[in-house]
């Protein structure tokens, strides 16, 4: 298997199929298989959903996160608004945002 990922990454980087092919006594047809399997495992890894359980979209953690805000500990409320006075002091385009939207 090493050796294939080897082999697959030279290809990938651009050297010659021919060459590689002629220096390892390996099959044309074959290398362009290895190449083709590299390029769909780093599709796959590539993909944007490839987690095994299903998350939540960032409006829906959100909005959980806003419906909870109204049964918010007093406490821990004023710590929340004090901790995001202070991020937005130090981003003055965030403090802007809610203006524009």
């Amino acid at each position: 298997m090493q050796r294939k990922r080897e082999v697959a990454l030279r290809i990938l980087r651009g050297e010659p199929l021919r060459a590689i092919s002629r220096e390892l006594g390996v099959p044309l047809a074959r290398l362009e298989r290895w190449r083709d399997g590299a390029l769909a495992g780093t599709d796959a890894g590539l993909r944007a959903n490839t987690v095994k359980r299903r998350t939540q979209s960032l409006f829906r953690q959100g909005s959980y996160g806003y419906r909870c805000l109204r049964t918010t500990r007093d406490d821990w409320f004023d710590r929340l608004m004090a901790a995001l006075g202070l991020v937005l002091e130090e981003h003055q385009e965030l403090a802007e945002l809610p203006g524009k939207i």
